[in-house]
C-alpha cells in the first residue's frame, strides 16, 4: 500500500518534540513491514540538507494565500535512501526559513504559524491534484495537517484518512482573518459549520475517516475528562466508534547502549559498567562534582506547564538538600526557564541547566542520569520514559495517559519505576524520597534496572497495530 504520511517536524531532520520521533522512526518500521511510505514534511532553514542529502526534485508549484501566489519546491532526500520509505521537503523560505521550527528563541510562537501550515498543507492538496503522488491511504498527524481530511473529502480524492493527535492540547485555532486565507470554497464550507471551535482539530474530527491518539489510556481520559478535550469533549465522543489509542513505540536502533552513535561509553544489560561511566562523563560535562554514589536525575523536554514544572520547581531544594544532583535540558516557557537559570546559579553543584535543544547532551543525561523524572499533569504517550527504561535509568512519573501505560510502580518485589497519584506536589516529594530510599540498596535498583531494561517497546508491535488499520481502512472502502 502506498501511505502519504503528512508531519511538521522528522528525526533526525528537524526535532521539537516527540512527534519528530514517531515520524522518524514509525514509516521506517512500516516501510520493513512491506508498505511504500512517502513521507512530506516542510524545510525548515535549520535542516542541514548536505549533511542529510537533500536536493531538489525539480517539481514546484504555486498556491494562493489569499490574493498572495506563494511557490513551493519539492526536495527529497537520499539520506539512509530506502525505495519503500521515502522522505519528500516542501521547500519555502518565507514560511520556513525561521530561527526555530515553531518558535522565536525566548519560546514565543512565531505569529503566523496558521498560515505557515495552512500553506503547507495547501500545497499537498495541489501536488494531489496534479498527480505528483498516487497514494491509497493519507496519514495526517496533529494540526499542522489536521484541514486536509476536509480538504481531501470536498475533493472526492479516492483514499481514506487516518488521523493522528500527538497532543490534544494544541488544536490549530485559528481566525477568521487567517480563514479568509484559505480557497474562497473550503473557506465558505468552514464558516458554516457549526460548533468547529475554530480549530483544525475539530474539522479533522469531523472528516476523518479513523482518529486515533498515541496512547489506549490517553485515549480513555480524552473521552471521559472534559478537562483535558474542552470544547471539542462532546465532538470526540459523538465520534467514538472510530477513535482508538495506540500505543507509540521507541526507535531501538538509535535509543539503545549498547550501540548509541552519541555515547563513548556502551553498555547492555548484561554489563552496566558503562552506565557508570557515563555517570561520571555526565558529571564532568555539567560541571557537577564527580561522585558516582551521588543519585542524578535527569530531564529532557519542552519546558511547559503540563510538563509538571510546577511539582519540579516546588520540590527542588528539599531534594538538593537531600543530596540529589539534577540535570534539565530544554527550551519553552521563559518562566520555567528563568527560575532553573536561578537555582542553577544559587546551586551550581547540585543542579545544571542547558536551554537548548542538544541530542548528544539528550543522549547522555539518558545513559549516564540513575532517574529521569516526567511528572507530567497529562502525557499522550512520552517516550522519555521509554527511552529511559532502555537505558536502566529509573523513571519517575505521574500515572496518566502513555506513562500509565508503559511505567510500573515498584511495589517491593516488582515494578521498572516509580509512579505517584495524585498530581501534587507532595505525592511527587514523596515518590521522589521513596525513590531515593530504594537508591542506597543497591541490590534492589539492580532489580528495577534489570526490569526495567528487559521491557520491549520497540516499534515492530506498534507498527503492525497502524498497519493493520491502515488495511482495514483501505478495505472498508473510499471514506468509510
Amino acid at each position: 500500500m502506498t501511505v502519504l504520511y503528512i508531519t511538521a517536524e522528522v528525526s533526525p531532520f528537524s526535532k521539537a518534540g516527540g512527534l519528530a520521533d514517531v515520524s522518524g522512526a514509525l514509516p521506517a518500521e512500516l516501510a520493513r513491514f512491506g508498505e511504500h511510505m512517502i513521507v512530506i514534511t516542510p524545510l525548515y532553514s535549520l535542516i542541514d540538507c548536505q549533511q542529510y542529502g537533500i536536493y531538489p526534485t525539480g517539481i514546484q508549484g504555486e498556491v494562493l494565500m489569499g490574493n498572495t501566489p506563494r511557490t513551493y519546491h519539492i526536495y527529497e532526500s537520499h539520506y539512509r535512501k530506502n525505495s519503500d520509505h521515502r522522505i519528500y521537503f516542501i521547500e519555502n523560505d518565507h514560511y520556513f526559513r525561521r530561527s526555530g521550527i515553531y518558535t522565536h528563541p525566548n519560546g514565543k510562537g512565531f505569529e503566523d504559524n496558521t498560515e505557515r501550515y495552512f500553506f503547507f498543507q495547501l500545497s499537498i492538496i495541489d501536488m494531489l491534484k496534479r498527480g505528483v503522488f498516487h497514494p491509497q491511504l493519507i496519514h495526517c498527524h496533529d494540526h499542522h495537517s489536521a484541514l486536509i481530511p476536509m480538504m481531501i473529502h470536498e475533493m472526492e480524492y479516492p483514499a481514506p484518512i487516518l488521523y493522528t493527535i500527538h497532543n490534544f492540547d494544541y488544536r490549530g485555532y485559528f481566525s477568521d482573518s487567517e480563514r479568509s486565507l484559505l480557497p474562497e470554497g473550503i473557506s465558505d464550507i468552514i464558516g458554516q459549520m457549526e460548533s468547529t471551535g475554530h480549530s483544525t482539530t475539530s474539522l479533522a474530527l469531523t472528516y476523518s475517516d479513523w482518529v486515533n491518539t498515541v496512547s489506549p489510556t490517553y485515549a480513555g481520559e480524552l473521552l471521559a475528562r472534559a478537562d483535558l478535550s474542552d470544547e471539542l469533549h462532546g465532538k470526540l465522543n459523538s465520534i467514538r466508534q472510530k477513535f482508538s489509542g495506540i500505543l507509540n513505540g521507541a526507535d531501538d536502533t538509535y535509543w539503545n547502549p549498547m550501540t548509541d552513535p552519541h555515547l563513548t561509553h556502551h553498555y547492555s544489560i548484561d554489563d552496566l559498567s558503562g552506565k557508570i561511566k557515563n555517570k561520571l562523563k555526565l558529571q564532568r560535562t555539567c560541571e557537577l562534582p564527580v561522585d558516582a554514589a551521588a543519585p542524578v536525575a535527569g530531564s529532557i523536554g519542552r519546558l511547559v506547564e503540563s510538563k509538571g514544572y510546577s511539582l519540579i520547581l516546588a520540590s527542588l531544594e528539599d531534594l538538593i538538600r537531600e543530596g540529589m544532583q539534577f540535570v534539565f535540558l530544554g527550551s519553552g516557557n521563559e518562566t520555567i526557564a528563568g527560575e532553573l537559570t536561578r537555582l542553577s546559579q544559587q546551586y551550581p553543584a547540585a543542579l545544571s541547566f542547558h536551554q537548548a535543544i542538544d541530542e548528544k547532551l539528550a543522549h547522555l543525561i539518558e545513559a549516564g542520569s540513575d532517574m529521569f523524572i516526567m511528572p507530567s499533569e497529562f502525557e499522550p504517550c512520552g517516550l522519555n520514559q521509554i527511552y529511559s527504561m532502555k537505558y536502566g535509568t529509573i523513571p519517575v512519573v505521574h500515572r496518566t495517559g502513555g506513562l500509565a501505560d508503559t511505567v510500573t510502580d515498584w511495589d517491593g518485589s516488582f515494578g521498572t519505576g516509580f509512579v505517584f497519584e495524585p498530581y501534587s506536589t507532595g505525592a511527587f516529594l514523596g515518590t521522589m524520597r521513596r525513590a531515593l530510599e530504594v537508591f542506597t540498596d543497591p541490590d534492589t535498583w539492580y532489580k528495577i534496572q534489570m526490569n526495567a531494561m528487559s521491557r520491549d517497546f520497540s516499534w515492530k508491535a506498534s507498527a503492525s497495530v497502524y498497519q493493520k488499520l491502515y488495511h482495514q481502512l483501505a478495505g472498508a472502502g473510499i471514506h468509510g
